[in-house]
């Protein structure tokens, strides 16, 4: 577990993790949550609209079959949550409007590897899949902007 805090918005990050060995089997098990406010610039303004947050999680099992193949299965997934402008190039008003934005990325995976004491074989076939989602609404009129989903 650890716990770490930074000054510039306020920022808190929350870290843990948990591996084990069950006989020919690792597991790995480890999140994050990170919250923070504005950031500060150097002249001392806050950068309107820079506070977020965002958690993971990430699980690894890497399976020792024998001592000639290994299958390993990862998950991780993603969120993060914050308000951005709609032109990151202009302050905020009637034409440039402030967006509440929601990300969740997935990822799995499994990787196999083939390597016996041979020198003509070595071989590794990983199979993965992603996918992430946008969900935006305009903050002044609540206003949903297209989801965007990317598989």
């Amino acid at each position: 577990m650890k716990q770490g805090y930074q000054s510039n918005g306020d920022k808190w990050t929350t870290t843990g993790a948990l591996a084990s060995r069950f006989g020919n089997v690792d597991l790995l098990l480890s999140g994050y949550y990170r919250d923070g406010n504005d950031l500060e610039l150097g002249n001392g303004d806050d950068l309107e609209n820079s506070a977020d947050r965002d958690q993971g999680v990430l699980a690894k099992l890497d399976w020792f079959i024998d001592n000639d193949q290994m299958a390993t299965f990862n998950f991780r997934r993603s969120y993060t949550d914050g308000g951005v402008p709609s032109n990151a190039s202009a302050n905020l008003g009637t034409s440039v409007f402030l967006v509440d934005r929601e990300i969740q990325t997935d990822h799995a995976s499994v990787d196999y590897r083939f390597n016996p004491d041979n020198k003509l074989i070595d071989s590794q076939l990983n199979l993965y899949w992603n996918r992430t989602e946008v969900d935006e609404n305009r903050v002044s009129d609540n206003r949903s902007i297209q989801p965007i989903s990317e598989h």
